[in-house]
């Protein structure tokens, strides 16, 4: 279900978040360890986007053992953003918004 602004979810498992909406313009991730954000993360996470309103996921960018803060550029108005934890030993938070 997408969300119109914002979502934050903290995983203990595999999944993904719920997707969000974008038009134009940059937006920020955040990928953190949920027990303390400064430490080291242990897993495997994928920010993906869809540009047929969810039916199908394409991989931007995967982050494996490592935290993520930073802003992207959605070039391409009403995109479908979100994050898929495939694998994890840390517990990993991970919120996106613009």
């Amino acid at each position: 279900m997408a969300n119109e602004a914002v979502t934050t979810k903290a995983f203990t498992g595999t999944g993904q978040t719920d997707s969000v909406k974008f038009e134009e313009g940059p937006f920020n991730l955040s990928l953190y360890a949920t027990a303390d954000p400064t430490a080291a993360i242990t897993g495997t996470s994928r920010l993906e986007r869809s540009f047929d309103n969810g039916t199908t996921w394409l991989v931007v960018e995967t982050y494996t053992n490592s935290a993520a803060e930073k802003v992207i550029d959605n070039v391409e108005k009403s995109t479908l953003w979100r994050v898929k934890v495939t694998a994890h030993t840390t517990n990993i938070t991970v919120r996106i918004g613009q």
